[in-house]
């Protein structure tokens, strides 16, 4: 009886820790470009005799990975939005502190003219280096990465566009990457170094969604809740087993 409880317990566990993926999942199944959690390899766990209880083998979650496929490519014909077509990444700087990868592309220039994604991390240039834009009167980024602007305070005759910048394109192919507590991607070895490519290129004008299908989701998120009824049921089952044999033995 001991065992059936014990897997049971375990199984809802395991199951409470996926339904927790599902749901970050279907949370932003509208944030751009997220990547999709997965749920991780299970793996067995061997336990030694304790006291009373004996020898057993249970499940075990390991490390949580993410789905690197792209999201559908969106038209917003906004000059401060753009998509990498293909792969590659962004590399950014979040509030957390720590130089992390990214597909998001619905930048902003905040008030120090420094500039941003939407979730307010610094996007680095080829160089590693924060970007900086001057005011401009116009503005143009081409599939490069680089950007070109018309300074606000150009008179007739420089009314011709200027390079300020030029956005890194990372390549991440054959690099193992995690997905951190903050939600951003780094490289699983922090020592290892994601190489500018200058080949990969971006689309002005678009937008990467999510790579979530909030259907599949919900399709899960209905299965493991059923699963989870079945396993509260399996341990009543065993409590009412456990107090029959006591009142058999109680009767002898």
């Amino acid at each position: 009886m001991d065992r059936m409880v014990y897997t049971a317990l375990n199984s809802l566990k395991l199951l409470l820790e996926t339904q927790t993926v599902s749901s970050t999942n279907l949370s932003n199944a509208t944030t751009i470009a997220f990547r999709k959690d997965t749920t991780a390899a299970f793996s067995s766990v061997y336990s030694e005799q304790k006291k009373n209880l004996e020898p057993r083998a249970y499940a075990s979650v390991g490390q949580r990975s993410f789905d690197r496929n792209n999201g559908e490519l969106i038209r917003t014909d906004d000059s401060m939005d753009i998509a990498i077509d293909g792969r590659g990444w962004f590399s950014v700087i979040p509030e957390s502190g720590r130089q992390a990868l990214s597909r998001r592309g619905d930048l902003v220039r905040d008030t120090e003219n420094t500039l941003r994604t939407g979730d307010n991390s610094v996007v680095l240039d080829i160089n590693g280096v924060p970007i900086t834009l001057p005011d401009y009167r116009e503005i143009e980024i081409g599939n490069d990465g680089m950007i070109n602007i018309i300074p606000l305070l150009a008179g007739p005759e420089e009314f011709e566009f200027q390079e300020v910048a030029r956005i890194g394109i990372f390549n991440a192919e054959g690099i193992v990457l995690k997905k951190g507590e903050d939600s951003f991607i780094r490289p699983i070895n922090e020592d290892e170094i994601v190489p500018v490519d200058t080949f990969l290129r971006i689309k002005q004008g678009f937008l990467e969604r999510s790579n979530v299908l909030p259907t599949d989701e919900l399709v899960a998120s209905i299965e493991l809740a059923r699963l989870y009824e079945v396993n509260v049921n399996l341990i009543k089952t065993a409590e009412d087993v456990d107090r029959s044999a006591s009142a058999l033995l109680r009767i002898e």
